[in-house]
């Protein structure tokens, strides 16, 4: 399948009565056979996909970097249900058998195919953006997504909203780190640590310690330290100063 952008430069030699009113920069796919039906009256799933593409900027995308992103994901997808011998708009049981096996390619299979899960949901949402827009199209009879209910709050109000079960889930990065007040400290630890290099020393301090950094040492019964907060995912997130050799508050 050939990705291509439009442009109406030239459009009078085509053989038409007006210009073109398709946006420039509109992503255009086209089968590598270059043709878009199989017979009168049978068009192929690509000319449903442009027109989709089409209504893109009166459908809450009206940036050209949305456009081009969304047809690399459609292409994407489209090429891997052919490859499996399976039709884009086919059965919901074809379809799901093939996200299944889309998510594990996208999971699990060659390193350069493999995507995190912010960007496997991002495909998930405009995947499921396009079925829905078939299936009220008239385009498609089913969709390979499910979906439960859920309860979105904001600002005390809540709202229905569906969540497609084929998202994963995502890490939630740790903001903040809480210690006990250290003894004789003027600011307590029970904030966001930020670190910065020592400028005499390869010491590390943290702005919530008041160690005087411009001297070579740190004050007595203080041994400045290294401390990882590591979270469930697996990852840094913190390091403090000013613990003791007992690993307890030392005093600054």
């Amino acid at each position: 399948m050939q990705l291509t952008f439009f442009s109406a430069e030239g459009w009078e030699t085509w053989d038409v009565d007006r210009a073109p009113v398709i946006p420039a920069g509109m992503p255009v796919l086209i089968d590598d056979d270059l043709i878009f039906e199989d017979g009168p009256g049978r068009p192929r799933p690509v000319l449903a996909v442009n027109r989709w593409l089409t209504e893109l900027p009166v459908s809450g995308a009206p940036s050209p970097n949305s456009w081009a992103y969304y047809a690399r994901v459609i292409k994407a997808w489209m090429e891997f249900v052919a490859g499996c011998g399976i039709d884009v708009f086919d059965s919901r049981e074809a379809l799901k058998a093939a996200l299944g096996k889309y998510a594990g390619h996208r999971a699990a299979g060659p390193v350069k195919d493999r995507f995190v899960a912010s960007t496997w949901n991002q495909h998930v949402s405009v995947l499921g953006v396009f079925y829905r827009w078939a299936i009220s199209e008239g385009y498609a009879s089913a969709e390979p997504f499910t979906y439960r209910g859920g309860l979105a709050v904001f600002a005390g109000t809540g709202r229905p909203v569906e969540v497609n079960l084929a998202r994963r889930r995502m890490p939630r990065p740790h903001v903040s780190i809480s210690f006990p007040t250290a003894r004789g400290c003027s600011v307590p630890l029970s904030r966001r640590l930020t670190t910065r290099a020592c400028s005499r020393r390869g010491d590390w301090a943290t702005s919530a310690c008041r160690c005087p950094l411009s001297t070579p040492s740190p004050a007595p019964g203080c041994q400045l330290v290294r401390f990882r907060q590591v979270t469930r995912a697996g990852r840094q997130v913190g390091e403090a100063a000013g613990f003791d050799e007992r690993g307890q508050p030392g005093r600054c």
